[in-house]
């Protein structure tokens, strides 16, 4: 499992959004919302950001890039108990996620 190196502009980021949605969190759930979160900028750095091309097959190049959105998605829950009602399922029948305003 990797550690990721936090930097006091990560911190920052997860507080402001933290309190854009007026969630206060555990220090269980911080704890928890820095790991994942530093899982994702690991897989960011090392798969994600850079150009591969799993197939390899000679004499046809399939290069993958994967780019950042501009806008980010989010879906923002009151509690645990809500939080498969009014997240999940909507992802579930639409197939996509709403863009954060």
């Amino acid at each position: 499992m990797p550690t990721a190196e936090w930097s006091s502009a990560v911190d920052e980021l997860l507080q402001n959004a933290l309190a854009l949605v007026g969630v206060e969190l555990s220090e269980a759930d911080g704890e928890l919302l820095r790991h994942t979160a530093g899982r994702y900028a690991h897989a960011w750095r090392t798969h994600f950001s850079l150009e591969h091309d799993p197939s390899g097959i000679l004499g046809e190049t399939n290069v993958f890039r994967y780019r950042p959105l501009k806008k980010g998605f989010c879906c923002a829950w009151r509690s645990r108990a809500t939080r498969s009602r009014r997240c999940r399922r909507p992802l579930r029948r639409r197939r996509v996620a709403r863009p954060c305003s």
